[in-house]
């Protein structure tokens, strides 16, 4: 994909997520970025959307991650997301998979995320008492966090989405049982794009 230009005034890059792109032309683009730009100041906002990206989503890796959903949950079940952020993730996942699909997130608004409506206004342990779900989503755990821990710990199926280096690397989860999948279409905002060191994944916990 040759990377276009949004807003010839300021040239900024497109919004990878205002539309799910396909994988190849996913990564194309970051290389572009890592080359003539900077990834992370593209992801902290510096795009054509304003959007804050940390896992970076692209149409392979979503249909892998509805299959996993699919395997596991049938439609009259919940997936609850939490620490959703502006909802992408949600918004791309939920016309692939069979469940009901809720996205939560506190609304603290630390990176100025433009909320949409839909995105239910819930801290993420009250969200899983609240909605009961029968699995929890929960992708680029802040760094201080240990949501993801007690997530764990409580028994309930979780779907946990980051790089471990930079996703609440201190707080214990990965001391628990956890499948390691080695998705190849998992892209991250920490990831060396030209030199193809992918560190993000997706990890199952409780998932039996």
């Amino acid at each position: 994909m040759t990377p276009k230009w949004l807003n010839e005034g300021n040239r900024e890059y497109i919004d990878v997520h205002s539309n799910l792109l396909g994988y190849v032309d996913v990564l194309n683009f970051f290389e572009e970025i890592e080359r003539d730009f900077d990834v992370l100041h593209y992801c902290n906002g510096s795009n054509a959307g304003g959007r804050f990206v940390f896992q970076i989503l692209n149409h392979e890796f979503i249909i892998d991650l509805a299959q996993i959903v699919n395997s596991k949950i049938q439609k009259e079940h919940i997936l609850l997301e939490v620490m959703a952020g502006d909802g992408s993730l949600t918004r791309f996942l939920k016309p692939h998979i069979r469940a009901e699909m809720i996205a939560t997130d506190s609304k603290r608004n630390v990176h100025d995320i433009p909320y949409p409506k839909w995105i239910v206004e819930y801290e993420a342990l009250d969200a899983i008492d609240r909605f009961r779900p029968d699995a929890v989503l929960l992708s680029w755990e802040p760094l201080l966090s240990s949501t993801g821990l007690a997530i764990c710990e409580s028994g309930i199926p979780l779907i946990w989405i980051g790089d471990p280096e930079k996703c609440a690397p201190h707080s214990g989860i990965f001391d628990n049982e956890h499948k390691k999948l080695g998705n190849r279409f998992s892209l991250g905002r920490s990831d060396e794009f030209a030199e193809r060191e992918f560190r993000s994944d997706i990890y199952l916990f409780n998932w039996h």
